[in-house]
Parts: structure tokens; sequence; C-alpha cells
């Protein structure tokens, strides 16, 4: 099974898990809705504009303030890397995200944060996520821009 992504063609692969979450119709829907949001926290924490770096997703998760262990987070950082069908890819592509693996990692992260409740489905722990986003310090300065 393959689909065109923002940047290439990717291969389902099920050992990523949740994979392509954010295709997911319910979970689209809650991506959509906070659709600028997501995009100002990306541009906040971005470099240029164009990637998020491990650091600077650690960088987000402190400011969350969320209850999730390095390990976990680095593994939705991975495992939110769309692999790129390339001749010779580098090293280097495998250490950002562009702004569709960040909505990935978004879901990722949602999904691991409220784990422990299993009566929620992923679309309502993203929905659960992003009232976090809107009300910590990572989203409070962005959001009084909208307002």
């Amino acid at each position: 099974f393959f689909f065109q992504a923002e940047d290439g063609i990717r291969d389902a692969q099920e050992s990523r898990g949740l994979g392509d979450v954010y295709k997911r119709q319910g979970t689209n829907r809650v991506l959509q809705e906070n659709y600028s949001l997501l995009q100002r926290i990306f541009q906040s924490y971005s470099e240029n504009n164009e990637y998020i770096t491990l650091s600077n997703a650690e960088k987000l998760i402190e400011d969350l303030d969320i209850d999730i262990d390095e390990e976990q987070y680095k593994k939705c950082f991975c495992y939110s890397k769309m692999p790129v069908l390339q001749d010779n890819p580098s090293d280097d592509l495998f250490k950002q995200l562009n702004f569709v693996e960040f909505l990935e990692f978004i879901v990722r992260i949602a999904n691991s944060t409220f784990e422990e409740n299993e009566d929620l489905q992923v679309e309502q722990r993203v929905e659960e996520f992003m009232k976090l986003l809107k009300y910590t310090d990572a989203g409070a300065a962005l959001q009084v821009e909208t307002h």
C-alpha cells in the first residue's frame, strides 16, 4: 500500500504502530479544527519554519510539562518521520520533521500521553492534547495573538 505524501511516496509499515494517524477521519477533523494553532506552534519551535528537530521537540515537551518519559517521546519523534523513497537518504533527513510529520508527532505524543486511559479513542486523546496545547505556556502566548 502506497500513498502520496507531502514530500514523496510513503510505504505503510506495520511496525510503526499508529502509522498515518493524522489521516484517520476523526483525528484529521481534530487536527483541522486546530490547524492554525498547530501551524503557529510548529513555526514557534521550528528551524526557519521548515522543520522541527529532536531538540525542538524536547523543548515543546518540556514547555507542555506533560508526563512522558524521554524514551517514549523520542520514539514518537522517530516513528513520525516519513520514510521517503530516495536513492541516497542522508542521516540528517531523519533528524528533523516537516509540518506533516509534525502532525503525526503531535498525534503520537497525544496517544502516549493519554495511553493509560484505555477508554479514550485516538481522536479523543488528540482532543485532550489540543486542550493542553491551548492552555499551557507552549500555546498561551500563541493564543493571545488570535483573540
